[in-house]
């Protein structure tokens, strides 16, 4: 009767031990199988049409999220070299955007601009569709 229970509790705990190992396996492979949030492009000027600007006002150390509406379907320009976290469900990404970048990002995506300097600066978003 004794071999039975310990058996019992060991089949148990190597069940749920292979369940957690197959989910967090899954969770990986969805993790690293999304594709990136954004697509980073050299910008020219021939391709895009410029649809509106906006002026921010940046705080020194401080994070500011873009409206999504503003992005979405479009392309990005900023007039400085600017750092930004790209979030969506699976996945957190900061990159730095330089002035020559034109950036595109993915529909679930919440984009964030971090000024890291001990000053405030004015940054230019330049949004704008391609031709």
């Amino acid at each position: 009767m004794n071999k039975n229970i310990t058996k019992l509790i060991v089949d148990f705990f190597l069940t749920i031990f292979i369940i957690t190992s197959i989910l967090i396996i899954l969770l990986l492979v969805i993790y690293y199988f999304t594709p990136n949030n954004y697509i980073i492009e050299n910008f020219n000027i021939s391709k895009y049409i410029l649809i509106k600007e906006i002026t921010l006002k940046c705080n020194p150390n401080l994070t500011k999220k873009l409206d999504y509406l503003d992005y979405s379907n479009n392309y990005i320009k900023f007039n400085l070299e600017t750092n930004l976290l790209i979030k969506n469900i699976f996945k957190s990404q900061n990159i730095i955007c330089t002035t020559n970048d034109t950036l595109q990002i993915n529909f679930n995506s919440d984009v964030f601009i971090i000024n890291t300097k001990n000053e405030e600066i004015n940054l230019i978003i330049s949004i704008y569709s391609k031709i």
